[in-house]
């Protein structure tokens, strides 16, 4: 589904303050139809997404926090090595490993593959690197119907994506052999159509996805064992499942995961929501609270950056 292109804008949550949530400026001149991309990355916040040029060409542009964690840069357009335009459809992911900042994205609607690249500041690759295909160890080009999800787990960088059938698969980059590894399904068969957000927690490779029923499920991943744990109903410390999540961001912070959310109309608009989850407690995950932000429009994504959670969502 293509959406109308919204502006990004911006939210952070304290929580130490009374106010949990508050808005924050927005990224300037910045706009995408789908769900931007967050990550704190050399002592500055990056914001990746999908937009369009003056000529309606679909592609990839960026900004990051100049001064202070709240004053983005004007948006601008993301050039590769050879200083072209990085066509992009849909929701970019995006992480850090290694001195380097990893991109996963669609490039077209004419097929399903994953395309990737890296970001340095500094070296011999500084900029981002050319785009190539997801390929895994045979050499076969990686497919996602939906958006990817990026992250870092005991030293290699994970992807979580879905399959022409809409089960979740999983593949590792592994930033010193620069090779990814075997794309393998998640066991079980998992089903996720519209929501989709991984992060590491206290040892354990977290994802979190929709389900038929609409309703909200979470799996771990054991790097230990190798094993993915059974899916699970998110339930909160009364029984009550998250239920209409179209867009979800999940970040690690205060010995907890943060997870926000945007309920609502498939193209908006909607409201957003969060709740997290600490293991310490028997009943983990914590009630479903509002973000009072106004009317918010599916796409959204977080990260923790100077001691606060940003979240970076179309307005």
């Amino acid at each position: 589904m293509t959406y109308e292109t919204s502006p990004l804008l911006c939210a952070s949550y304290d929580k130490d303050a009374k106010e949990k949530w508050k808005p924050e400026p927005g990224i300037p001149g910045a706009g995408s139809s789908f769900a931007p991309a967050v990550e704190a990355y050399k002592s500055l916040l990056y914001c990746v997404h999908q937009d369009l040029t003056v000529d309606g060409s679909s592609t990839l542009w960026w900004s990051r926090t100049g001064d202070t964690p709240i004053d983005w840069t004007p948006d601008e357009a993301v050039l590769d090595a050879d200083g072209r335009a990085v066509p992009c459809v849909d929701s970019p992911a995006l992480t850090h490993a290694n001195d380097y900042l990893y991109c996963v994205n669609h490039r077209s609607t004419a097929n399903s593959y994953l395309w990737w690249s890296r970001y340095n500041t500094e070296g011999e690759e500084t900029g981002w690197r050319n785009w190539q295909p997801v390929e895994d160890k045979e050499h076969s080009i990686v497919r996602s119907t939906n958006p990817a999800a990026l992250t870092v787990y005991d030293g290699l960088v994970y992807c979580v994506h879905d399959d022409e059938n809409g089960e979740l698969k999983w593949i590792t980059y592994d930033t010193h052999a620069r090779a990814w590894g075997e794309d393998s399904p998640i066991p079980g068969g998992i089903h996720s159509d519209k929501v989709l957000a991984i992060e590491r927690y206290k040892g354990l490779l977290y994802c979190l996805h929709d389900g038929e029923d609409d309703c909200l499920y979470w799996i771990t991943y054991d790097s230990s064992t190798g094993e993915w744990s059974q899916d699970q109903l998110v339930v909160d410390f009364v029984d009550r499942p998250v239920q209409g999540a179209r867009a979800l961001a999940v970040s690690r912070a205060n010995d907890a995961l943060y997870c926000a959310y945007y309920k609502g109309p498939d193209a908006g608009p909607g409201t957003l929501h969060w709740l997290k989850y600490n293991s310490d407690y028997e009943n983990p995950w914590s009630t479903e609270q509002s973000i009072p932000v106004g009317r918010a429009y599916p796409g959204l994504d977080s990260a923790p950056y100077f001691g606060l959670i940003h979240l970076v969502y179309r307005g």
